[in-house]
């Protein structure tokens, strides 16, 4: 609008003093610039309507002068006439030399200056005091968006040599703007605390500084007020609706008061849903869909996740422009509804083309490898979401979306439109260590999920400690063939010491190589089978213990083995990181047949989440391990299964739960059963975070040596509290376990953390 009435004063002022009278319309002969330092006279003439050889008259020279305008590079414009030639006056605007910015804490500068770009004030582009004022505001909304409501900004711009300008946007943030009180009014059936519950908007509390949860956003309060509506019409509050939300700041604008006015209405049960519409077979298979019985109070939640499997099963089957439409009948004298829910099946649809967006990194074909969905096929909803999953898991990716657009001119035909936005996926780790044991340890590590946009793994990992000093090189293939068969080969070379009473008894030294293959069997479903070899060797100190001597003995100090390895794999878990549903299992068998050693080394792990409701997950793992020796050959000791520490049985010194040889060491065992159960909610304060939950727990296990009976009377058993903490280093775990039954050998150690997942 500024920009307009400048225009307009100034094709006034022009008419004025340039062309005070109407024209005298002429044939241009010739056109002269002036005025111009930056600009190239060839843009000028783009934006001249009037040409050599054309009649100049008012309506055009006015023309003209609005085009040139609207180039937002002048500051003034004028046309003479002098004689037949059209003399074209303009004065540049400034250039901006530089842009930046002070005083800035909340926005670093590349943000700000991203802000700027896309208003359009740009270091190069010429200078508009119009444009300037429009990012001015823009800034103010990001700080508005963040709850800093005192930004005040100033900005200086300083003239420099060749018309040019430097802009300096000085800020001074303020304080942050926090929640200082929420009020529902309109709550009868819950409490305002319960309602107040369902938001992630809060008022502050000592972990205000984890979750910002007392800082306004616009967009926080909406999606607080969505999930209130969601609690109401969970309970059957059919006609729920929230009246109007009011925002108040205090005088010195740090305080926010938020006022949310709700009308409850009605609680109503399902009498009855019938479907109408489609053929008596597909009436007759969605029918099957509607779990929802009669006489049970509404549910919002489930109501749209009925729809949801209708018009998902009407997809499967390549009815992409299905439309399902819910009617509702109220009885508000016996408080039931029925719905009458029309299947509009439309034309059968084909997928035409399928389309990948943003890999900018990743090559095409690592993406369309794992489409379910094919072009020139039915259209199916279900394997378009698999696909969008199968996406999603490969970690490539921090967002993956998907988008159904119709063909124009086609009503039987639909494009399939992926989107995916780049994320990096190379890792690497410097670590220097330093103990009583090891002194002096370095540990190293770059592993690489996506070499060179291929979808292969790379990595490599070293550790110096004395104890314990280990060299890994990995590669995984995936698509090791068309179908999906993975590869990975890796090759290891390690070297451990065992001390009993702080001294050396026995290094082992164990180098290997293996190739592994998985082939898929359902999607969450995969067969691992895999073969190598490897060699160990022993080195003994003084006073080694007896089964060191009688292995070393029967090796002569060194052996080596094939390898076979055979597993199955199936992950159904929401979440890798942090699952609330779902199950992993995982079971593994490694056979290792030579002269000397003869063994056979089987797991088995089931992992089951289950979500107590929206806030809890109760979460269960059972570990199982057995190894025994081929023929008479004993178990070697260098296979043995350790118990004891977090990840297994907390409360515990790591690897102190099970046999014992004569000395009261630890020495692991060949057999092993580990059994956890927890509870997980949201750290008090932090609404409905999931980054950080506490947890409280029971666990359980031993390790039996190879000659032992199993005894559930030798289990150990522990309870305890934790946090749970997705920080920006990794997951993180602490702990503190109490153990229920003890002995007077066990080594205690009540606090724990771990990096990582797991139990």
């Amino acid at each position: 609008m500024k920009l307009l009435i400048r225009t307009l004063f100034l094709l006034v002022f022009t008419s004025s003093f340039g062309f005070a009278q109407a024209v005298t319309p002429f044939k241009v002969s010739d056109i002269k610039i002036q005025g111009l330092q930056r600009v190239d006279p060839a843009t000028v003439f783009a934006y001249l309507p009037i040409k050599v050889g054309d009649v100049a008259n008012d309506n055009n020279i006015r023309e003209s002068v609005q085009s040139l305008f609207s180039a937002g590079l002048f500051a003034d414009v004028s046309l003479q006439a002098q004689g037949d030639v059209l003399l074209v006056t303009l004065v540049e605007r400034p250039f901006i030399a530089s842009l930046s910015f002070s005083g800035n804490k909340e926005l670093d500068s590349e943000e700000l200056k991203k802000i700027a770009r896309e208003s359009g004030l740009i270091e190069g582009r010429s200078f508009d005091k119009a444009v300037l004022a429009r990012v001015e505001q823009d800034i103010k909304s990001a700080y508005l968006s963040r709850s800093k409501y005192g930004l005040k900004i100033n900005a200086v711009s300083s003239p420099i040599e060749r018309n040019r300008v430097n802009v300096l946007l000085e800020l001074v943030e303020g304080d942050i703007a926090r929640i200082k009180d929420i009020k529902i009014l309109g709550a009868k059936r819950f409490t305002e605390k319960q309602v107040i519950e369902q938001m992630n908007s809060r008022t502050p509390t000592w972990m205000s500084w984890f979750t910002k949860s007392d800082r306004y956003a616009k967009e926080k309060l909406n999606a607080d007020i969505e999930a209130i509506r969601n609690f109401y019409l969970g309970q059957g509050f059919f006609e729920f609706s929230v009246e109007s939300n009011q925002v108040t700041l205090s005088p010195d604008r740090q305080d926010v008061f938020l006022t949310i006015v709700i009308n409850e209405g009605e609680q109503f049960k399902i009498d009855k849903i019938t479907l109408k519409g489609g053929t008596p077979e597909q009436i007759a298979d969605l029918d099957k869909l509607v779990k929802i019985k009669s006489n049970t109070l509404f549910d919002g939640q489930d109501f749209n996740a009925t729809l949801a499997a209708l018009s998902n099963r009407m997809g499967a089957l390549g009815y992409a422009s299905a439309q399902i439409n819910p009617v509702p009948t109220v009885n508000y004298e016996k408080r039931q509804l029925d719905f009458e829910i029309t299947l509009d099946a439309g034309p059968r649809t084909y997928v035409r083309r399928i389309n990948i967006t943003g890999n900018t990194r990743t090559r095409d074909a690592v993406v369309r490898r794992e489409l379910t969905q094919i072009e020139s096929s039915w259209y199916d909803a279900e394997k378009i979401g698999q696909s969008r999953d199968r996406i999603d898991r490969l970690g490539f990716f921090k967002e993956v979306s998907v988008d159904t657009v119709p063909v124009d001119g086609r009503v039987d035909q639909v494009d399939v439109n992926f989107a995916v936005v780049e994320k990096p996926t190379g890792n690497i780790n410097f670590g220097l260590g330093f103990n009583s044991t090891d002194r002096l340890a370095l540990s190293a590590g770059i592993a690489q999920d996506n070499i060179f946009g291929s979808g292969n793994n790379l990595s490599f990992n070293i550790n110096t400690a004395s104890t314990n000093r280990a060299v890994y090189l990995s590669a995984t293939d995936p698509y090791f063939t068309a179908s999906g068969i993975s590869r990975t080969a890796e090759i290891y070379a390690r070297t451990n010491k065992i001390q009993e009473n702080g001294e050396d008894r026995v290094q082992i030294a164990t180098r290997g190589a293996s190739v592994r293959f998985g082939f898929p069997v359902t999607q969450a479903d995969k067969i691992f089978v895999g073969v190598g070899g490897e060699y160990t060797g022993l080195k003994l100190f003084p006073n080694a213990a007896n089964r060191y001597v009688a292995l070393n003995t029967l090796i002569a100090g060194s052996a080596s083995y094939p390898l076979i390895t055979v597993g199955w794999g199936s992950d159904s878990r929401d979440s890798s990181i942090s699952p609330s549903k779902g199950s992993l299992k995982r079971a593994d068998l490694e056979s290792g047949v030579g002269s000397e050693i003869g063994f056979t080394k089987m797991a088995y792990q089931y992992q089951n989440f289950y979500a107590i409701n929206k806030d809890f997950t109760w979460a269960n793992n059972i570990e199982v391990g057995y190894g025994a020796g081929i023929g008479r050959k004993d178990y070697p000791f260098f296979k043995n299964y350790f118990v004891g520490g977090i990840g297994s049985v907390r409360g515990y010194r790591s690897n102190t739960l099970g046999a014992t040889d004569t000395n009261g060491d630890h020495i692991g065992g060949a057999k092993k059963l580990v059994l956890n159960s927890e509870v997980l909610f949201p750290l008090p304060g932090t609404g409905k975070d999931r980054a950080a939950r506490l947890f409280v727990f029971t666990d359980g296990g031993y390790a039996w040596s190879e000659s032992q009976k199993v005894a559930f009377s030798n289990l150990r058993f522990s309870a305890g509290f934790g946090l749970s903490w997705l920080s920006p280093i990794g997951p993180l775990k602490f702990s503190y376990g109490v153990p229920l039954k003890k002995q007077a050998s066990d080594q205690l150690q009540k606090f724990q953390f771990q990096i990582g997942t797991g139990f």
